[in-house]
């Protein structure tokens, strides 16, 4: 079927435009596609027969492919199954077995689960009352404060607790230190040698802690200036610069305020170690007598 408006025109007829040119192309375009569509159906519809034996020839084969694949996945399945009943039959023969052997190690593993559980909720325990006891001791009036002081000694050296021995031994070498400064005669020299043994354990024990090796050598330098005090051997002040020498030293102290404190005291060492002699002060002036009438004499004298 063609189109009227686009019918060629006959010939002696007026030329055609350009317009006119440009639908003519695009009917006989539209024209071959429709042929070319028909042709297509057609041929779907009634195939030659050398293309309709190639399709069932594909067709068998893609059948017979998917049917293959199909088989081998359910004897996959199949052997998947079997696999799986083997195992849960030879489990269960197993466990006829060893039942008993299984039973008693799941028992044994139970016990050693429960005694660690109870053992770590002991421990625990015991160390919040060994903290609380130590909290609740008292450093105040300087006997209660020795008598704690002992009962801290006591208490550091039954514990394996790392945190608790470093704050116990920072707080015996503190204490230590200031009761024997509030002794009548300071300090106190039985005090400044607790205070001593406090501080050497911290350094030995806490060398790798940065807070507890200043503290320790701090505390150390203090202990050399009480026994410079005591006996006046000037010993104790070489021995108080190595301290603080090796406090400003030492890297691992740098972001530390102890390295500033130990140059300060370096600063002052030397008016520290200087002896003091305390004299007695003078002895009051005798009374003076005072003056004697001599009319009162005389009249003291006659009967």
């Amino acid at each position: 079927m063609v189109d009227r408006e686009m019918t060629p025109p006959r010939s002696g007829s007026q030329p055609i435009s350009q317009t006119g040119l440009t639908m003519l192309d695009r009917g006989l375009t539209i024209r071959l596609d429709r042929a070319a569509k028909l042709c297509t159906m057609r041929c779907l519809a009634h195939p030659p027969a050398d293309v309709r034996k190639r399709w069932a020839g594909t067709s068998a084969a893609a059948m017979s492919r998917e049917g293959y694949e199909t088989m081998k996945a359910d004897r996959r399945h199949e052997l998947k199954e079997n696999d799986l009943l083997l195992a849960l039959d030879g489990a269960r023969q197993y466990l006829d077995v060893h039942g008993k052997q299984i039973g008693l190690i799941a028992v044994l593993i139970l016990a050693v689960f429960g005694a660690v559980s109870f053992g770590l909720r002991s421990r625990a325990a015991a160390m919040e009352d060994i903290w609380r006891r130590r909290n609740q001791l008292k450093f105040e009036p300087v006997d209660v404060g020795k008598k704690s002081l002992e009962a801290l000694v006591g208490i550091t050296n039954e514990v394996s607790d790392k945190e608790f021995v470093l704050a116990s031994l920072t707080d015996q070498g503190r204490q230590a230190l200031r009761l024997a400064q509030q002794v009548p005669f300071p300090p106190d020299g039985e005090l400044n040698q607790k205070a001593r043994e406090a501080f050497e354990q911290l350094r030995s024990r806490f060398s790798d802690n940065p807070l507890a090796l200043g503290v320790a050598l701090s505390g150390l330098a203090t202990v050399e200036e009480n026994e410079f005090v005591l006996d006046g051997n000037l010993s104790h002040k070489e021995a108080a610069r190595e301290y603080l020498n090796a406090i400003v030293v030492n890297p691992k102290l740098n972001a530390l305020p102890f390295q500033q404190l130990a140059l300060d005291r370096l600063k002052l060492l030397d008016a520290t170690f200087t002896k003091v002699v305390v004299e007695p002060p003078p002895p009051p002036p005798p009374p003076a007598e005072a003056p004697v009438d001599e009319a009162e004499v005389d009249h003291v004298d006659e009967p």
